[in-house]
């Protein structure tokens, strides 16, 4: 096999040729290589049904270089003091130069005006000490990418604050992203209104004690959230309570690795694979049980082979013997907005909600099977017996009879098993949904920055609108193609609560938002969230300052993938354009006025009109919505229009048509009427009353339901003609307008 004939797309060939490819292999060459002399893993790999994360990809039997397999790892800052902070540095610096990102919780330092034994006297706080972090991580990378870091602040600590805006100031930690970890405790005073106590006490005796307002606090994180998508929350405690070792009082959890989806005790880290859903086989509808078994199993063996064999490639010797101590694996998914296309599934409905517990039920059943046979061939994680794996929540609440008699019975390999990374490279290689989010676009332009040394731009369309056209024989998708801002929010959180359930570790999400949401929607969003069990959840508005004005085609987190419009230049045409038209009633006439909506990127890209009737000058409207169209072409929105149009005052046909009873449009003047046309289509489609080919579902076309009720009367020869008053003639069962067009059956 070649690597043309296995990819569907030249960016999934460049990712595989730039990223994962070494030293020239051939594609065959590079499958025996990363599947380890497994036969059965290398199939699924050639099958697309299973992929190793990234690190494994890239390194796995490349021995004459200081590498990484495991993408993950976190450690705590070991004291509150200089050394303490230097070395956590020094060891920042040594995993992120064997491809590692890391995951370090800030809680450790002192809050800001703390008493120290130096010459300084006073502290300058946790977040101080983050710019000596951030600069670790933008100075060491690996083949060109960035070190992958997360830093964290509980929610008891006193500099929380300062913490929460301290990347919108002056460009500051640029190089990581910020987190919360927010305690039941801050949540419930939240939610009661009340004000919460922080407090932190050093070594020497010294205590800080701050009282604020929760619900002011939180709302100031909601609104930097909202701004600049930052900083995420995490629920420490959720994360702490629902694993299969929460009942173990050695394994002490403080945070996350980079990307939120593996918690992880100090010194942690985790090898990842994901199961790619979109190629599960599905018969007669139904995924067919047998096939996905025998994925998770071979996924589950392939995993601690490539565990037990990298336990002496870790950067740092504590961090080989806390992954021997509890041998943590992460087996996530992909695809999986893709499987519910396949299935006729629209994403977050109930059907889908009912199915995809199924789903994760029997991938968490088999993992544990899987591993707990792996354990009687082998051995068990160290610490299985001292675990107290059968006393934890998590456990009880899943684990039927036969799970458990298994792992009585043989033991379990491993500490953790699921967890449900990002997947951004891997999947766009293989073209299907990251994750379990779903498609961001059905089509779009991807800018990769690493691949080539250089900007380069990607057109893709994914595969699984294909197949549907192909299968089905149409080319109109229907209602369940649905993308990320389709979806209502409530189903996207109950979709990922449904999953959480099911895994014992964590799941990386974001939620993607139209411009318009608003900050009381992203302080929604994290209740609920904390409320239906997640732990955690990141949140991304469209065009909010940390992405840009000039920014779309939007598809994820990863900077890789945005298509920067410089000002000055045409926005380029989006690849989901659809058009859809809208009458305006003019004082003259009637405009039918031709929208272009780009559903991906929830924008109206540019409109063009056509004049009936008699009055107004036909040039002169062309030039408006010329005019119009070019502020949305060059990064502009409808409410810079707005705002330009302010103060312009009415025409008279305008009011004089009203005077006399016709039928005005919304509007003082021609082009304040299509503004006001192009207003009502924007808040349609934030609201979802859109269909999928723009029109409107609040009424017919987009017309008020009190025009069409008028022009619905009888029109009889001799009347005039409701769009340019003209007179209408009789023609074959017709009345109709020789001036316009205008024509009605009687």
């Amino acid at each position: 096999m070649i690597a043309e004939e296995y990819f569907d797309s030249q960016l999934g060939i460049d990712i595989w040729n730039n990223k994962y490819r070494q030293n020239n292999e051939s594609f065959d060459e590079w499958l025996d290589r990363v599947s380890g002399g497994n036969e059965s893993v290398r199939m699924l790999i050639e099958q697309k049904k299973f992929m190793f994360g990234g690190r494994i990809l890239a390194n796995r039997g490349i021995d004459d270089r200081n590498v990484s397999l495991s993408n993950c790892y976190y450690f705590d800052i070991p004291e509150d003091s200089i050394d303490g902070i230097y070395e956590t540095a020094r060891k920042l610096a040594k995993t992120f130069s064997y491809g590692g990102g890391v995951g370090v919780d800030m809680s450790v330092l002192a809050p800001k005006g703390a008493k120290i034994n130096n010459a300084a006297k006073y502290t300058t706080g946790a977040v101080s000490f983050m710019s000596t972090f951030n600069e670790v991580a933008q100075t060491i990378g690996a083949e060109g990418r960035r070190a992958a870091l997360l830093m964290s602040l509980k929610s008891e600590h006193p500099d929380l604050e300062e913490f929460i805006t301290c990347k919108s100031e002056d460009g500051k930690i640029s190089g990581a992203n910020i987190s919360i970890q927010a305690s039941d405790d801050f949540m419930y005073s939240v939610e009661n209104g009340e004000k919460y106590t922080q407090s932190f006490t050093r070594h020497n005796g010294d205590k800080t004690i701050k009282l604020i307002d929760s619900r002011n606090v939180f709302r100031k994180f909601a609104e930097n959230n909202w701004d600049w998508s930052e900083p995420g929350m995490q629920f420490i405690d959720t994360m702490r309570n629902w694993n299969m070792l929460s009942e173990c009082d050695e394994y002490v959890i403080n945070g996350t690795n980079a990307c939120n989806e593996l918690v992880l005790p100090d010194g942690g880290a985790c090898i990842l694979g994901s199961i790619n859903l979109a190629e599960i086989e599905v018969i007669d509808g139904q995924v067919s049980s047998f096939d996905l078994g025998h994925v998770v199993k071979n996924a589950i063996e392939g995993l601690n082979e490539v565990l037990v064999e990298s336990l002496d490639r870790h950067p740092l010797e504590y961090q080989k013997e806390v992954v021997n101590k509890w041998r943590q694996i992460g087996l996530g998914v992909m695809g999986y907005a893709d499987l519910l296309i396949r299935l006729g599934l629209k994403y977050g409905s109930k059907e889908a909600i009912e199915f995809t517990n199924e789903l994760f039920k029997f991938i968490l059943k088999e993992a544990v099977i899987a591993s707990s046979q792996y354990a009687y061939h082998n051995e068990s994680f160290p610490m299985f017996e001292d675990s107290g794996l059968f006393d934890s929540i998590f456990v009880k609440m899943n684990f039927d009879k036969q799970m458990e008699e298994q792992v009585m019975s043989c033991g379990l390999a491993n500490g953790s098993l699921l967890s449900i990374a990002p997947t951004g490279s891997i999947s766009t290689m293989l073209g299907v949904s990251g994750g379990i989010e779903p498609h961001y676009a059905l089509s779009y332009k991807r800018k990769t920055e690493s691949l080539h040394g250089e900007d380069k731009y990607y057109d893709v369309n994914i595969p699984i609108v294909e197949w549907y056209r192909e299968s089905y024989n149409k080319y109109e998708l229907p209602d369940y193609f649905v993308t990320a801002l389709d979806i209502p929010i409530s189903d996207r959180l109950q979709t990922q609560a449904t999953i959480q359930r099911y895994v014992d570790t964590s799941i990386s999400s974001t939620i993607n938002l139209p411009n318009s949401a608003t900050v009381e929607d992203v302080e929604d969003i994290y209740i609920n969230a904390w409320k239906l069990g997640l732990k955690g959840v990141t949140v991304h508005r469209q065009g909010n300052k940390r992405e840009g004005i000039l920014t779309v085609n939007d598809i994820s987190e990863d900077k890789d993938v945005n298509t920067e419009l410089k000002r000055g230049d045409w926005e380029p045409k989006p690849n989901d354009l659809t058009t859809t038209d809208r009458d305006i009633y003019t004082g003259c006439g009637r405009i039918k006025m031709f929208i272009r909506y780009s559903r991906t990127n929830n924008k109206i890209f540019d409109f063009w009109i056509k004049r009936s009737g008699k009055g107004g000058c036909e040039r002169s409207l062309d030039n408006i919505a010329v005019a119009m169209s070019g502020m949305l072409r060059l990064g502009g929105n409808i409410s810079n229009i707005d705002k330009a149009f302010e103060g312009i005052g009415v025409c008279n046909s305008f009011s004089n048509a009203r005077k006399s009873g016709q039928i005005v449009s919304k509007g003082n003047n021609c082009g304040d009427a299509m503004l006001r046309k192009l207003l009502e289509f924007k808040e349609d489609a934030d609201n979802g009353n859109l269909d999928i080919n723009g029109r409107s579902l609040k009424d017919i076309d987009g017309t008020p339901l009190s025009m069409i009720q008028k022009q619905s009367q009888p029109i009889k020869k001799g009347s005039l003609c409701p769009d340019c008053n003209a007179l209408l003639v009789y023609t074959g069962g017709c009345v109709e307008c020789a001036n316009c067009g205008y024509s009605k059956c009687t």
